[in-house]
């Protein structure tokens, strides 16, 4: 099928690890307008990674991939996160591609949702005391059966909707905020819990934490 598609195409790539056994993958994505002016993208190839993540590396078993699929001298564009091996894979690509097709244009692209993420944690220092600890509060209920049975009992005595706590992830700034909005809204009866429960109670934030976490309800 690719190899009837006259266009060229883009790719993005990145490495992840499985939270079952802790094995590491490449991740490789494909982009292209077929012949219908129409946006496709699929999973192009997940690749096992044993060895080192360095950008070479990297680079290597993409060109490998690319060359198994026959598309070589097809590929316009790779965008990425901004890890350094990921900027050195770029520009390893670039120069096997310009070695082997050198009329080829080739572009490496820092994804936009990256340096954004990167961006709003680096605002978010600002105010990381306080942060650290609303998620070890949200961790602390979470993790733990006997307080979340009690903030489900007094959430249903105060009839107020019981929500169950969450928490953020490293690499989405937005799930930050999606925690610190649920802290907000189990506000009442969080403040009610930490009243019959000292571990609670140790976490609870306090007039000035709350005032740098605050989030606007209306987002």
């Amino acid at each position: 099928m690719l190899c009837k598609i006259t266009g060229r195409f883009s790719l993005t790539a990145d490495m992840w690890t499985s939270t079952v056994n802790r094995e590491a993958f490449l991740g490789l994505t494909i982009h292209y307008i077929d012949s219908d002016w129409k946006l496709r993208n699929f999973l192009l190839d997940i690749i096992p990674f044993t060895i080192s993540h360095s950008g070479v590396n990297i680079s290597r078993e993409i060109m490998v991939a690319l060359d198994g699929f026959n598309i070589s001298n097809k590929i316009l564009a790779l965008t990425t996160d901004n890890e350094s091996a990921m900027l050195v894979c770029g520009k390893e690509i670039a120069s096997a591609l310009d070695i082997e097709f050198s009329t080829m244009i080739f572009a490496h692209y820092r994804c936009a949702a990256h340096v954004l993420n990167l961006g709003v944690k680096q605002g978010l220092n600002i105010v990381c005391g306080s942060i650290n600890k609303a998620r070890k509060l949200m961790s602390t209920i979470k993790n733990s059966t006997r307080l979340c049975d009690s903030l489900r009992l007094i959430c249903n005595l105060k009839k107020i909707k019981y929500l169950k706590p969450i928490l953020d992830v490293e690499t989405r700034w937005i799930s930050t905020f999606y925690m610190l909005k649920r802290l907000n809204e189990l506000e009442p009866a969080l403040k009610l819990l930490s009243a019959d429960n000292i571990s609670v109670s140790n976490l609870y934030p306090d007039e000035n934490d709350w005032l740098a976490i605050k989030v606007n309800r209306y987002i």
